[in-house]
């Protein structure tokens, strides 16, 4: 697992089980960015200025969170095309009971929302926000091509 993933796993109090595929590849999108264009490692800071977390109504455990651009955030980021519904993405997914917690002891647990979810960065945090803003912005890539240059290597 990445680094970042791994940090970020526990700070949201989330584990990958509650993941869905759009956050998986939004996940691997910047990670992607951040190391190949960036050329820095992913952290939380401009992270939590493009996105929060929420859940699903109702999803008891499998995908039952997903990522949402901060408001006004969307021209900033890497477009990329991403599903607009995840209905019936279960089906198409490989997922297994956790037999005598051979994952994970914490893999039959429902998503708790807790204020990480919607936590931005403070003013302080902002300085090197806007620094990573500037090298994103003279990065000529967008999501699409980002996505492709994890794929094919």
């Amino acid at each position: 697992m990445h680094p970042f993933l791994h940090k970020l796993l526990p700070y949201y109090g989330i584990s990958l089980i509650h993941l869905n595929p759009n956050l998986i590849l939004h996940l691997a999108i910047f990670i992607n960015l951040c190391e190949a264009y960036l050329g820095i490692e992913p952290h939380f800071n401009p992270f939590r200025y493009f996105f929060h977390l929420k859940s699903f109504a109702g999803a008891k455990v499998v995908g039952a969170t997903y990522l949402v651009l901060q408001d006004g955030k969307a021209a900033g980021y890497k477009p990329v095309p991403l599903s607009t519904s995840n209905k019936g993405w279960k089906s198409k997914w490989f997922y297994t009971e956790n037999v005598e917690h051979g994952l994970s002891e914490h893999i039959d647990t429902e998503v708790k929302t807790n204020p990480n979810w919607s936590v931005k960065p403070s003013s302080d945090e902002m300085v090197q926000v806007e620094e990573l803003l500037d090298l994103l912005a003279r990065v000529d890539i967008d999501g699409v091509e980002c996505t492709q240059n994890f794929i094919s290597y």
